[in-house]
């Protein structure tokens, strides 16, 4: 009796198993995603997300990590170069549908986009896969993610179906706004939080600025103001001595435009001299700007360190050996 041939049974039975998945393939409704090597040329980690939007405007992926968000199918993918079909299926994870399989039948506009991750090695050791932007906006806005063109689409989930997105655009480099006479950017690199994630961090904000001095002050309306502040000390006692002031006569040309007798009316501030003005603003400044000298911004970075170290316990949830093995 002839013994069976051990090559021919291993390619039946890998025949067998390519034809299942194909036919398990054929029988799924899924996404198929691709970008061209002209619009990025090496590998790419990150979030694949597919959102399928009942409107048109604003673009569906504008509206990701947003109250109203779109319905969203995402998966991870690692070191994809162009050309390579990623897919979102069944097996994605959902919002607000478990699968895509929910997705209602209807009429969508469907959009992918795909969030790089930057590699960091923490100061605990870890490596991690993260998203990270200088720009202060959303990971779903980062600039450097892709993104195809909306399409109008008819989509029954309870039939098979194969979408292909193509990744197209990618997102603008972000560009601050310049500094006005009413705005100011200010950032601040916090150093205990670039050491943990091993990359600079920084804080930002836009800082509006009182009408009241965005001319500014010369050195004898400053003197003049610190002269204010040394003899009322105490800020709820100045705004009381500057608010039973009535000799308002500042500013004429603009009080006259407004009340056209040439007074300022007692309740407003432009009758108010400059060194007045400086005064009031200084001394709703002086707290904040105490508790910044203090340490302020310290005991902030602290905060973090504490919620970071607070992240690393919740890792540890995870089977984090195999995940940094798979990295």
């Amino acid at each position: 009796m002839r013994k069976p041939n051990l090559l021919a049974a291993t390619l039946v039975a890998l025949t067998s198993a390519l034809l299942c998945a194909v036919a398990t393939a054929a029988s799924e409704p899924r996404f198929e995603v691709t970008f061209p090597r002209s619009l990025e040329p090496g590998a790419i980690t990150g979030r694949l997300i597919v959102a399928v939007s009942k409107q048109a405007e604003p673009e569906p992926r504008l509206l990701l990590d947003l109250l109203r968000s779109p319905a969203a199918f995402a998966v991870d993918i690692d070191a994809v170069r162009a050309g390579t079909t990623m897919v979102v299926d069944s097996g994605a994870a959902g919002y607000p549908f478990d699968n895509l399989r929910a997705l209602p039948r209807g009429e969508y506009f469907v959009q992918a986009l795909l969030i790089r991750y930057t590699h960091v090695r923490r100061s605990d050791g870890h490596e991690l896969w993260v998203p990270l932007s200088s720009a202060p906006t959303v990971a779903a806005r980062f600039p450097g993610n892709l993104y195809s063109k909306v399409q109008k689409l008819t989509l029954d989930a309870a039939q098979p179906f194969a979408v292909p997105l193509e990744l197209t655009q990618s997102i603008e480099p972000f560009v601050d706004e310049p500094d006005t006479q009413w705005l100011k950017t200010v950032r601040i690199k916090s150093e205990i939080l670039s050491k943990f994630w091993g990359t600079p961090i920084y804080f930002g904000a836009r800082v509006l600025l009182p009408r009241i001095n965005v001319s500014g002050g010369g050195s004898t309306v400053v003197n003049d103001a610190l002269g204010l502040l040394e003899d009322e000390p105490v800020p709820r006692r100045l705004f009381t001595r500057m608010a039973a002031v009535k000799d308002r006569h500042h500013r004429i040309m603009w009080t006259q435009g407004l009340m056209g007798n040439g007074t300022e009316p007692e309740d407003r501030l432009g009758g108010l001299s400059p060194a007045q003005r400086l005064a009031l603003e200084m001394a709703l400044h002086e707290n904040d700007e105490r508790r910044a000298l203090e340490g302020e911004l310290a005991e902030l970075e602290q905060r973090w360190k504490e919620a970071e170290e607070i992240a690393a316990i919740s890792d540890k949830l995870f089977d984090t050996e195999s995940l940094d093995a798979s990295r």
